[in-house]
């Protein structure tokens, strides 16, 4: 069987690095799996196609795959795209971004190849009406949860949803030792209690709310320190400048963006992380990820986060109020043996339902049946 996957991007944004993990995870399962991606217009650090290419994909560049809708180029993208699936002798096609889906729909259509959609939303509400016509359309969906499929089972038949989540690099992110000299970078003193946040440092993803709720819960937890880890256009005035008014400047450091191993090893530094607001990635990689590398996880209700986290086994989901989060980070700080229980269940939890293995014989088997 020969798959298709489409990302109309050239980004390495939102779902990103799971699309380039999964058609990875399929390779090395012995599927003979393609990528098309958009062509990257310029030299950037962060590029799609290198990221592909890391991952030993070759990704097909004869096509736009605009992120946004273009008709002309759309339509030229669909017809050549259709004479590729003939030539190619693709079986299936798997779509995960609106306008692939919408480019990889007319195309399948002449080539008559069915067509397979991953929705990376957390939350199926946000999808907007040109998702939902072309997810009526599709021949499977998969959904990263089990609410998102509810949801997605009020559009088409439950049958043709498969809740499959989105895999972690396990032996990348495993729960090994912290490093003392990343704690120091993030701001972890002797003694101390490092919670972090990782995220794009951005007024959106509620770093207000965080920072009153650390500022609550310090007087109950002095040894708590708060590490804001990423960067942003306005990263200074929505963390350091915002930290300073609140009179809580020594108790938090912006130690900026990292990369590759130094990304693993902030993670691993921190004792628990804060997550609030998923970003344009609607599965949480993040969190994911900390779990992954025994890392317990205070988060909100939104989208997938409470399916991620186990509340008060593998992390704490509170509601998106300051006593409440100032609580939470107050517990956590306060109980060593809590956080390690967590920690431990939280790596073991990651290891069961995120092995990149896993969700490869998940997805080949609803290949297989389309």
């Amino acid at each position: 069987m020969r798959i298709l996957h489409l990302f109309s991007n050239w980004k390495l944004t939102g779902p990103a690095e799971p699309v380039i993990e999964t058609c990875g995870s399929l390779r090395r399962a012995g599927l003979d799996v393609q990528l098309a991606c958009a062509r990257a217009p310029g030299k950037f650090p962060m590029d799609f196609e290198r990221r592909a290419r890391a991952e030993g994909l070759e990704p097909l560049l004869d096509l736009h795959l605009d992120k946004h809708l273009a008709f002309l180029r759309n339509l030229a993208d669909a017809r050549a795209l259709a004479r590729l699936l003939r030539e190619r002798r693709v079986d299936l096609l798997h779509a995960h971004m609106t306008n692939d889906h919408l480019i990889g729909t007319w195309a399948a259509r002449r080539a008559g190849v069915p067509v397979v959609r991953t929705v990376h939303e957390g939350d199926a509400r946000r999808l907007g009406r040109r998702d939902r016509f072309l997810i009526r359309r599709a021949r499977a969906v998969v959904a990263p949860g089990a609410g998102v499929a509810r949801a997605l089972g009020r559009l088409i038949e439950p049958a043709r949803v498969a809740v499959i989540e989105p895999a972690v690099r396990l032996e990348r992110f495993d729960a090994g030792r912290a490093l003392p000299e990343m704690r120091k970078r993030l701001g972890g003193r002797e003694g101390s209690v490092l919670g972090g946040v990782v995220s794009r440092i951005q007024a959106r993803r509620r770093y207000d709310l965080i920072l009153e709720a650390l500022r609550r819960a310090l007087p109950r937890a002095p040894r708590l320190h708060l590490a804001l880890v990423g960067r942003g256009t306005r990263a200074r005035e929505v963390g350091e400048a915002a930290a300073r008014r609140l009179g809580i400047g020594d108790a938090v450091t912006m130690p900026g963006y990292f990369l590759g191993d130094e990304y693993v090893g902030a993670l691993r530094a921190l004792d628990f992380l804060v997550y609030l607001v998923p970003g344009t990635d609607g599965t949480c990689r993040t969190v994911r990820e900390a779990l992954a590398t025994g890392v317990p996880a205070i988060v909100s209700r939104r989208g997938l986060l409470p399916e991620l986290v186990l509340d008060g086994e593998t992390g704490l989901v509170v509601d998106e109020e300051p006593d409440a989060l100032a609580a939470a980070m107050a517990r956590l700080a306060g109980d060593e043996a809590l956080r390690r229980r967590m920690s431990a269940r939280a790596a073991a939890e990651a290891r069961r339902r995120f092995a990149a293995g896993q969700a490869a014989a998940a997805l080949a088997a609803l290949y297989a049946r389309v």
